[in-house]
């Protein structure tokens, strides 16, 4: 009798009742509704820290042109002519439209001679879901171009003023952004805006969208949109182009 009575108390205390699985679900729903958050924090910082890595290392790249060009920044399209044909791994991959494309189209530019003949991949992007496009980080338009061309009272149509700056000219090394990485420009999924960048001494930061300096768009710059130019964008388009200050 005793053994019985042991047995079914055994039997009822392992049994949940409705109350305590209501409970559980409700505590594993608080858990996971904190759980989120963090790792989408964690996740953008991983996200960062590898747009980081592969700014540094393209700053240095770019700067291996320039020893090699003269102290000339990287300078591909033809300001005079309607496109720019572009030549990857030995054969022609296609035309570029736009005198101001190359601050997306650099890859093929540089591939051959930098990057051993790769031109897409994950040095090339700040996440891995980006692989199909050429880059997430976006070259300075200001660095193949001449500073008069983004001071409004200066700029003209002169083609002169589409020909390259070099290294010598950039006023403020520390303060002047050579590559930015637009992946929250296009997707908005960072949520406070956060945007990696690498500087003309090679230093890279994080920094909110908030904190860069963002030039006005000009009042001319519809004359040049058949260059593919917008404005109005931190890093890509500083005023006074390599003798300005982003951050």
């Amino acid at each position: 009798m005793v053994a019985w009575k042991t047995n079914l108390i055994r039997s009822r205390s392992g049994v949940f009742s409705l109350i305590e699985i209501i409970a559980t679900i409700a505590v594993m729903a608080i858990v996971f509704s904190l759980a989120i958050p963090v790792y989408s924090i964690v996740r953008s910082r991983a996200f960062e820290s590898r747009a980081l890595s592969n700014l540094k290392q393209h700053s240095a790249v770019f700067l291996q042109y320039c020893s090699d060009s003269r102290d000339f920044w990287p300078y591909f399209t033809d300001p005079s002519g309607p496109a720019t044909v572009v030549y990857a791994n030995g054969a022609r991959w296609g035309r570029i439209p736009s005198f101001f494309d190359a601050t997306l189209t650099w890859p093929y530019f540089l591939g051959d001679r930098y990057y051993n003949g790769t031109y897409r991949g994950e040095m090339f992007v700040s996440r891995p879901a980006l692989g199909t496009r050429v880059t997430s980080y976006f070259y300075a338009r200001g660095m193949f171009s001449r500073p008069e061309f983004w001071n409004g009272r200066a700029r003209s149509l002169d083609p002169r003023q589409l020909a390259g700056s070099t290294v010598s000219e950039v006023a403020f090394p520390s303060r002047k952004g050579l590559l930015i990485d637009t992946l929250d420009m296009f997707t908005g999924e960072w949520g406070p805006a956060r945007q990696p960048a690498v500087f003309v001494d090679g230093h890279a930061v994080v920094a909110r969208r908030s904190e860069w300096r963002f030039p006005e768009v000009l009042s001319s710059a519809t004359q040049v949109e058949s260059r593919g130019f917008v404005g109005g964008e931190p890093v890509l388009d500083t005023v006074d182009g390599v003798r300005g200050i982003d951050l």
